[in-house]
């Protein structure tokens, strides 16, 4: 590591290297600069091996300045660096540092919110009609916690949208608001009962099921014995105009005014008690 400068054997610069025997009695001769291997940097004029998470490219000048080793990302879902990387939260794996390759083995896999709750990345919330609180465990790579069913239909103001004439069924992570007897939901609004099937003319005993006769009574058309064929409605296109009833024929819950004739049928608008 010596080299002719002036016919003398002078040591080389730092970073530099010579072989034996040059001449010190003939012309000067030179140093070679010292060139690192492949994941070595420069420091101070010397090859220095780059650390865990680092590597870089053979060839830096050692009689130069300074040179430095390539950061090495962490896999993709993980974090960290110098050799050490941890999955993210919301993934489990384990990351190792190959120094034989000067790069990292492992992968990271999303690991999945617990039943009832969505979310990811370390973040999970239990679905509408759920209730609970779901943590990360970094140390475990786990979600921690679970979702219970939340009882719409437990005590006042527990949340549900059922109406008068319902009851409220509780269902996993939901509810159902369902009629009452005697009602029914004829608009498919599922959260309440309008129609009063017992007593509603254009709904009787059930939804669209119109009643012609005089009046709906526990769900079913009344009408006078003997004039099933008279249309009752309003504007109906047949009137009592043809026969003489007996007060016999008026169906129970009814009573006339007077003895029904051919002129005369009115009837009490109203059940008796």
């Amino acid at each position: 590591d010596e080299y002719v400068s002036s016919n003398a054997c002078t040591s080389c610069p730092a970073g530099t290297t010579n072989a034996a025997d040059d001449d010190a009695s003939g012309s000067d001769t030179t140093c070679d600069p010292t060139l690192c291997a492949v994941n070595e940097a420069v420091t101070s004029n010397a090859c220095v091996a780059c650390g865990a998470g680092y590597n870089n490219a053979a060839g830096d000048d050692a009689s130069g300045v300074d040179t430095s080793c390539d950061v090495v990302p962490c896999p993709t879902d993980s974090n960290g660096g110098d050799g050490t990387c941890d999955c993210d939260a919301g993934f489990s794996g384990t990351i190792t540092w190959n120094a034989g390759t000067t790069s990292y083995d492992g992968t990271c896999s999303a690991v999945a919110c617990p039943t009832n709750s969505t979310g990811g990345s370390g973040t999970c919330d239990c679905d509408a009609g759920w209730n609970g609180t779901i943590d990360w465990d970094a140390g475990a790579q786990d979600y921690t916690g679970t979702c219970a069913d939340d009882d719409e239909c437990a005590g006042e103001g527990s949340g549900n949208l059922c109406s008068t004439n319902t009851s409220c069924v509780n269902t996993p992570g939901s509810y159902t608001c369902d009629c009452v007897t005697g009602w029914d939901d004829c608009d498919s609004n599922e959260y309440d009962c309008e129609q009063n099937i017992a007593t509603d003319m254009d709904n009787c005993g059930g939804c669209a099921i119109t009643c012609s006769g005089l009046a709906c009574q526990d769900s079913q058309c009344l009408i006078l014995q003997g004039m099933e064929n008279y249309d009752f409605t309003p504007g109906g296109s047949t009137s009592m105009t043809s026969a003489n009833y007996s007060m016999s024929a008026v169906m129970p819950g009814w009573v006339s005014t007077e003895p029904m004739s051919s002129t005369n049928y009115d009837l009490v608008g109203g059940f008796e008690p």
